[in-house]
C-alpha cells in the first residue's frame, strides 16, 4: 500500500507493472512444468534403483554348499600356509558383500591354515596379532590345522615365546596336521599332546639349550604322540641330543646338523626314503659302524663350510644306502677321492642319478668313471 505522503504512479508505471507480471506469471509457469519434468524423470531414477535394490545376482542364489566350495578353491593351491591379510586370504573375502561374508564365516575349512607373521614390541600389536591368531582357530572349526608361527625379530625376544599362542596352538593339537614353528626350548618341551593328525612338521628353536654332544637320559621327546608324522624339517638351533623325535616312523627328513648328529638320527631313522641334509665342521668324526642299512632311495648331502671335510665319507657306501637311486652330494663329503667315494656305493650298483655340487673334479671324469649313471655336475 503506498504510503499517503508518496506520489501516485504514473499510467506509464502502472502498465509497466501490468506487463512485468505478467511476463512473471509466464516465467512461473515455465518454472513450474521445468519441475514438473525434473520431478519425473527423479521418478523414473528412482524406479531403476529399486529394480536394482530388489535385483539378486544369480551366483548370489547359489547353494551355500556350491558358495563354500567356489571359497575354498579360492585359496592358492601353491601354499601350504595361508597368510591372514592380502589377496591370497580368505579374509579379503569378508570385504565384498554381506553375503559373501557370511559364508565365509561359515566355511570353516577355509580357516584351516595361517602363516601368522610376529612382528612389533608394543603391548597392542601383540594383543592384535593374538586376537587375530585366536579367531582364526575359531572360525576353523573342527578341521585339521595347518599352522606356522614365523617370528619377524629373529634374534630377538620373540613374541612367539608369549605362552598365549603355544596354548593356542596345544588347545587344538588333536587337529594340528602341519606345523611350522619357532619357539624355545621350553615351549618345544611342551608339544607332548596326543596329536593324531600330524604329518608333517617344520622345528626351529629360537634360542639354544644347553650345549650336548651326546645323547642324554635327559632329553625332551618331542611329538611323541604323533604316530601319522612322516616328514620332519629340522633347523640349525635343533639339537637332536636335547630333544628327540620319533626317528623311526619318519620317512622324510630335511636336517642342518654336524655329523655326529647326523650318524645319531640315522642310527634310529630306519624308515627314511628320503634324506636332504646340510653338514657342518665338526672336530671329532664319529664312528660310523654302527649305522645299519637305511632304505633311503633319494639323499641330499650338502656341505656348509668350503673346507674340504672326509666325516660323512663312511656314509656314502653300499651297506648303509643299499637302494638308493638318487644322490646329490658336496664334492667337499666324499674326501680326497671322490671317484672312490663314489665306488664304495657296489656292489649293490650306483645311483640312477648323482648330482655334484661344488665340484673340482670335471664332469668327463666322472662320466669315464660311470658311464651307466646320469650325471650332473655343478663346479665351484
Amino acid at each position: 500500500m503506498l504510503a499517503e505522503s508518496a506520489p501516485l504512479p504514473t499510467f506509464r508505471e502502472v502498465a509497466a507493472a501490468r506487463t512485468r507480471i505478467a511476463e512473471l506469471d509466464i516465467e512461473i509457469e515455465d518454472l513450474k512444468r521445468s519441475i514438473q519434468a525434473r520431478l519425473t524423470e527423479r521418478d523414473k531414477c528412482c524406479d531403476v534403483l529399486a529394480a536394482v535394490a530388489q535385483y539378486k545376482h544369480p551366483i548370489l542364489s547359489l547353494p551355500a554348499e556350491i558358495t563354500s566350495e567356489i571359497f575354498v578353491r579360492f585359496l592358492p593351491s601353491d601354499l601350504e600356509f595361508i597368510p591372514p591379510i592380502g589377496p591370497k586370504s580368505p579374509s579379503f573375502l569378508l570385504r565384498i558383500c554381506r553375503q559373501w561374508r557370511g559364508a565365509a564365516l561359515a566355511t570353516p575349512q577355509l580357516w584351516s591354515s595361517i602363516d601368522l607373521q610376529l612382528h612389533g614390541d608394543r603391548k597392542s600389536a601383540r594383543n592384535h596379532q593374538f586376537k587375530l591368531f585366536e579367531s582364526w582357530l575359531k572360525r576353523s572349526g573342527n578341521f585339521p590345522l595347518s599352522i606356522r608361527l614365523w617370528d619377524m625379530r629373529r634374534g630377538s625376544t620373540s613374541i612367539a615365546t608369549s605362552p598365549k599362542f603355544k596354548d593356542a596352538i596345544l588347545h587344538h593339537a588333536s587337529r594340528l596336521q602341519h606345523v611350522d614353528i619357532y619357539l624355545p626350548y621350553d615351549d618345544l618341551r611342551s608339544f607332548t599332546a596326543p596329536m593324531p593328525l600330524l604329518c608333517t612338521a617344520s622345528v626351529d628353536p629360537s634360542d639354544h639349550p644347553k650345549p650336548a654332544t651326546t645323547p642324554s637320559a635327559t632329553a625332551t621327546a618331542l611329538f611323541p604322540l604323533a604316530p601319522m608324522l612322516k616328514q620332519v624339517a629340522l633347523d640349525l638351533g635343533y639339537n637332536p641330543f636335547a630333544t628327540t623325535l620319533p626317528w623311526s616312523q619318519l620317512t622324510t627328513l630335511t636336517a642342518s646338523v654336524n655329523i655326529s648328529e647326523a650318524i645319531y638320527i640315522l642310527r634310529q631313522s630306519t624308515a627314511l626314503e628320503t634324506c636332504a641334509l646340510t653338514i657342518y665342521p665338526l672336530v671329532t668324526v664319529p664312528d660310523h659302524r654302527r649305522v645299519p642299512p637305511l632304505p633311503i632311495r633319494t639323499l641330499s648331502l650338502l656341505w656348509a663350510s668350503g673346507n674340504a671335510d672326509e666325516s660323512a665319507v663312511q656314509l656314502v657306501n653300499a651297506r648303509t644306502l643299499p637302494v638308493l637311486s638318487t644322490l646329490v652330494v658336496s664334492e667337499f663329503l666324499l674326501g680326497s677321492n671322490p671317484i672312490a667315494a663314489i665306488s664304495r656305493l657296489r656292489p649293490q650298483g650306483y645311483p640312477r642319478t648323482v648330482t655334484i655340487l661344488h665340484a673340482g673334479v670335471s664332469l668327463d671324469v666322472y662320466k669315464e668313471a660311470f658311464p651307466d649313471v646320469e650325471l650332473i655336475v655343478h663346479p665351484e
